[in-house]
């Protein structure tokens, strides 16, 4: 029996695996994450405060109004969005996927809101930064500026001091995600003074 050897050279075989490999149709997304886009009228303030009832704990209050564009969007009621805060503390945390998400929901000192990280993100060792949570969800009340449109607002509790924080609220519409345009703030130390009894 004779045994017949072929040399092939290794830019035929490169040529080969690239015509192998199928080409992906026009328009089609390799993941089925849902589609997320900015919207400029939806923004959201900051107002950082050191907290009344515990010693050196760094408070920051956000306030936001669902812009009308956003909350026609897609279906979605301003009543009954599906709101998250999200908050990252790395520079492009949230395109890397280095941020916490805070749902927003009804919460109070004795049941508040903790962050969770993005899917992929939770067996990672938690940031300091990251451990906080929302302790306070003021109810909804007219804007001056935007009449009709509800000024709503949390109180996130234990943010790190000396840390710049990035904020963005996301709402869940039947075409993705829209979420708002950032806003950064820095948490700023809470001194205390201890007398000694």
């Amino acid at each position: 029996m004779t045994r017949m050897l072929v040399q092939v050279s290794p830019i035929a075989l490169i040529i080969g695996c690239l015509v192998v490999r199928p080409a992906s149709p026009a328009g089609a997304q390799a993941t089925n994450e849902p589609r997320t886009q900015s919207d400029s009228t939806f923004t959201v303030s900051c107002e950082i405060f050191c907290s009344d009832t515990k010693l050196r704990t760094v408070n920051a209050r956000l306030r936001w109004t669902l812009a009308k564009a956003i909350a026609t969007a897609g279906g979605v009621n301003a009543a009954a969005a599906k709101v998250t805060l999200e908050a990252t503390v790395y520079r492009d945390g949230f395109n890397k996927g280095l941020f916490v998400q805070l749902p927003i929901g009804t919460a109070s000192p004795r049941q508040p809101i903790v962050g969770i990280l993005p899917l992929g993100r939770a067996a990672q060792k938690p940031v300091r930064a990251f451990q906080i949570q929302i302790v306070e969800t003021e109810p909804a009340r007219g804007d001056a500026v935007s009449p009709g449109e509800p000024v709503r607002a949390v109180v996130v509790e234990n943010l790190e001091p000396g840390v710049t924080y990035t904020w963005r609220l996301a709402v869940e519409t039947t075409t993705g995600r829209v979420v708002s345009v950032p806003v950064t703030c820095r948490a700023r130390p809470c001194p205390a003074d201890l007398i000694d009894r």
